[in-house]
């Protein structure tokens, strides 16, 4: 993923393929916390820790996480009000100094 130079990545897999999971673990590794959590690194003991690349860019990106399981009304215009509203909490989520 890293190597690929892509500005957005969409990952589209079937229903429980662990894109859940696999997302999660990406936001973990690239985004850069405002405070990080204190304690033991998950990441411990992983192959990812010994790739140059993958640790150049350890915690050194804003990735917006935006679910769209609630998203489920009957009409494309009220789910768009959905994806608004799910894309704002996902931006705030970031906090990115302005």
């Amino acid at each position: 993923m890293l190597r690929r130079h892509a500005y957005v990545l969409v990952h589209c897999r079937p229903r429980r393929f662990g894109k859940t999971l696999n997302l999660t673990m990406v936001r973990e590794w690239l985004h850069k916390l405002a405070t990080p959590a204190p304690g033991l690194d998950p990441f411990r003991g992983m192959s990812a820790l010994h790739d140059d690349l993958s640790v150049a860019n350890r915690e050194t990106h804003a990735v917006l996480y935006l679910s769209l399981k609630v998203c489920k009304a009957s009409t494309w215009a009220v789910n768009l009000h959905g994806v608004r509203d799910e894309l704002q909490k996902a931006w705030v989520d970031l906090r990115i100094p302005a």
